[in-house]
């Protein structure tokens, strides 16, 4: 990490190996660390529910968004990326708090779940887990994948991360995995959701008690 621009220390996401960039939420950019006059515009990528695409150029350091048919190899490579406020919470939470100050604590009382080590909320009206101290760090269902006839998700327990499916394809069905690597069944998320959601419920009827 460096200090950059406004006067923050921004984090860096390595797109791959060899590619590093500094991640900057509020202008949505990322920036080389070989050449801070070379960025990366999410607006230039194509944005899915829980992360970006774009074809990478290794020449340039930069997206290829002329020709996305262009073939793989050497020079090209398809990538995936989060949305840049998973990487640049400070950024985030500074940008949030400027454009929607009243709005910042919107999800305090929803049903806390514990994923992997790691507290997220359940936020049943978009049926998305929503990492508490980071909310756009999310679990979508789309994030679940198939293991030993089990539907369940990847989690990264030192990045606090759901994995991608790109990001797991050595690991077979029989394998061990990584001790940092857990495979959390959807039925026992599911499970903590409803504990979570019994247990909010009992002490919102408990708090309405206090007041009679």
């Amino acid at each position: 990490m460096e200090k950059h621009l406004e006067n923050r220390i921004l984090p860096v996401v390595e797109l791959f190996p060899g590619a590093i960039f500094y991640v900057d939420a509020i202008n949505q950019i990322l920036i080389d660390t070989k050449n801070k006059d070379n960025t990366l515009s999410t607006g230039e990528m194509m944005r899915l529910e829980d992360h970006f695409e774009f074809l990478y150029d290794k020449n340039n350091r930069n997206i290829k968004w002329d020709d996305w048919t262009a073939p793989r190899g050497e020079r090209y490579i398809y990538l995936w990326i989060r949305p840049l406020e998973v990487y640049d919470i400070e950024g985030a939470k500074l940008r949030d708090a400027q454009n929607s100050p009243s709005t910042s604590n919107k999800d305090k009382d929803l049903p806390e779940v514990n994923i992997g080590g790691t507290k997220f909320l359940w936020d049943t009206s978009n049926t998305v887990l929503k990492q508490k101290d980071n909310p756009y760090n999310r679990i979508y269902r789309c994030s679940m994948d198939m293991r030993c006839n089990v539907w369940g998700l990847y989690f990264d327990t030192q990045k606090k991360l759901s994995l991608f499916p790109h990001e797991i394809p050595s690991y077979a069905p029989t394998e061990k995995l990584p001790s940092h690597i857990l495979f959390i069944p959807e039925t026992e998320i599911n499970k903590k959701i409803l504990k979570a959601e019994n247990d909010l419920t009992k002490k919102f009827s408990k708090r309405k008690g206090n007041r009679l």
